[in-house]
């Protein structure tokens, strides 16, 4: 396994962790703002926090979407390529 694979694995990994902090910064305000707006009796303040959950959502699914070809690569990094040739016999 070269260090370019893992160099190249590690920033993957840096990039996942950057955008997953990222995702829940945003889930962090929308609950923090949820909360506060829980007390008041404005109409514009449930509709500022519904806002900020749908915000959540919309970030959450574009993570998934963003995240779902690299997780593969990068959980991938240092596997044996005859891992994938094993066959499985079945004993009688």
């Amino acid at each position: 396994m070269g260090g370019g694979q893992e160099r190249t694995a590690r920033r993957t990994i840096d990039r996942v962790a950057l955008a997953w902090a990222l995702v829940s910064l945003v889930g962090l305000i929308a609950m923090i703002y949820r909360i506060a707006a829980f007390g008041s009796d404005s109409i514009q303040a449930g509709a500022d926090a519904m806002i900020w959950a749908l915000l959540a959502f919309v970030v959450s699914a574009l993570f998934c979407r963003w995240l779902s070809p690299r997780l593969p690569r990068t959980v991938a990094v240092g596997l044996d390529d005859t891992a994938h040739l094993r066959r499985w016999v079945v004993a009688a």
